[in-house]
């Protein structure tokens, strides 16, 4: 499995800002997700599966990631 990075897809998977990794073929290799917890982007592959899926999935571009990343950092989680 190639290892170099050779861009990015961002998403939004419902209300969570998703990045994914491409390899030279474009096919996905990694996913990050902004973490409340350390303020910062955290590995969660499981998000590749949800992008595959479709449901609830926008593609996004990399200035309205960033702006989507801000927000979730600064939105208080729902509390049930």
């Amino acid at each position: 499995m190639e290892q170099e990075i050779h861009g990015y897809r961002y998403f939004m998977v419902g209300r969570f800002p998703v990045k994914i990794h491409l390899n030279k073929r474009g096919q996905y290799m990694d996913a990050h997700v902004p973490d409340r917890d350390t303020r910062g982007l955290k590995r969660d592959l499981k998000y590749i599966d949800f992008v595959m899926d479709g449901q609830y999935v926008t593609e996004i571009d990399e200035d309205q990631y960033d702006t989507e990343v801000e927000d979730f950092l600064n939105r208080e989680p729902k509390r049930f």
